[in-house]
C-alpha cells in the first residue's frame, strides 16, 4: 500500500509532465509529426493519425490521473507509453542515429542513452502510482507537503533535464582534469 499524500504528489508530478508534453506537441504539430517522421519507425502515411494518437494517449493520461478511480489504469497506460517512447530512442541509439530531435522539448537536443534511464524510470514511478493506496484522510499538512513536493520535483526535474541535456557533459573528463 501506498500512503495517500505520496500517491497523490506522484500523480499529479505526472499530470503536470504529460500534460505539459502535449500541450508543447499541440502548439507544434507539425514539428512534433517530422521529429515522429525522424524515428523511422512508423510508416509516413500513418505519421498524422500517429501523431494524434500520442498527443490523445498523453492528454488521456494526465486526465486519467487526476481522478482516483481512473488513476491505476491510467498510471499502467502512461507506463507503457513512457516505456514506448524509451524503446523508440533505444532503437536509434542502436542504429546510430544520435543526432535526431529527441521531441521531447521546444528546443532541438539529440537523444542519448539517459533519456532512456529516464523513461524507464518514470514508468517504475508511474506504475507505483497504481499501487493500493492506505485508507487515510489527507490533512493540510499533507496538502502543503504535497504543494512543496511538486514544486521540488518540477525543480529537479528542470535542473536534471537541463544538466543532461549538454552533450558536453556527457563526455569523459580528458586524463588531465581527473
Amino acid at each position: 500500500m501506498i500512503d495517500p499524500a505520496i500517491h497523490l504528489l506522484l500523480a499529479l508530478a505526472f499530470v503536470a509532465l504529460l500534460a505539459s508534453a502535449a500541450a508543447m506537441k499541440l502548439r507544434r504539430p507539425a514539428i512534433f509529426v517530422a521529429t515522429l517522421a525522424d524515428y523511422r519507425l512508423v510508416p509516413r502515411a500513418l505519421l498524422p493519425v500517429t501523431g494524434m494518437l500520442v498527443i490523445a494517449l498523453e492528454v488521456g493520461v494526465a486526465a486519467g490521473l487526476i481522478w482516483p478511480t481512473t488513476r491505476a489504469a491510467s498510471s499502467v497506460i502512461g507506463a507503457g507509453l513512457l516505456l514506448a517512447y524509451g524503446l523508440a530512442i533505444a532503437i536509434n541509439l542502436v542504429r546510430g542515429r544520435r543526432e535526431i530531435d529527441c521531441g521531447c522539448s521546444l528546443r532541438r537536443r539529440p537523444i542519448g542513452r539517459w533519456m532512456v534511464a529516464r523513461n524507464l524510470i518514470f514508468a517504475a514511478v508511474l506504475l507505483v502510482i497504481a499501487l493500493p493506496v492506505a485508507p487515510r484522510a489527507l490533512g493540510v499538512g499533507d496538502i502543503a507537503t504535497i504543494a512543496a513536493g511538486l514544486l521540488v520535483l518540477a525543480l529537479l526535474y528542470g535542473s536534471l533535464d537541463l544538466l543532461l541535456g549538454r552533450p558536453g557533459l556527457r563526455r569523459p573528463l580528458s586524463p588531465e582534469h581527473s
